[in-house]
């Protein structure tokens, strides 16, 4: 199979950076949260697609009917022990190893962009977010 025939998880813009609360955002909550769209793959048939999902004309995409607003939470995590989310759960210790220009936490093309000191190293945890429902979104 070739990539158009699988789902994929397109990242729209950046709502907030501010990974190990390092910034540049630092009154968002800890992490990165991106925009995103669930974009189906070709192989999944007409039929399946009609039940689950929206043609939005005007955009010419394809809408998840129970993902209409789509967020990705990164976090990162002092360590893989951590079973919550909390004030206290993230890793402090945390340092980007840029602050400005081409290649801060964000976006970068087509892809997320996370950048770690050179000789450190990051855990990170990853969840689907509606921010609309106010609750994480299972992956199937």
């Amino acid at each position: 199979p070739n990539c158009s025939d699988i789902p994929l998880l397109n990242l729209t813009e950046v709502v907030s950076s501010n990974l190990g609360k390092a910034g540049p955002d630092n009154d968002a909550e800890e992490g990165i949260i991106y925009k995103a769209e669930w974009i189906p793959g070709k192989a999944m048939s007409w039929w399946e697609r009609k039940q689950e999902w929206e043609w939005l004309e005007k955009e010419q995409k394809w809408l998840k009917r129970e993902w209409p607003n789509l967020e990705v939470h990164v976090h990162s995590l002092k360590s893989f022990d951590v079973d919550r989310e909390g004030d206290d759960t993230y890793d402090a210790d945390y340092e980007p190893a840029f602050k400005t220009g081409d290649h801060v936490n964000g976006i970068l093309g087509k892809f997320a962009g996370i950048n770690i000191k050179q000789n450190s190293s990051l855990k990170l945890r990853l969840h689907l977010y509606d921010p609309d429902k106010k609750e994480n979104i299972k992956f199937k």
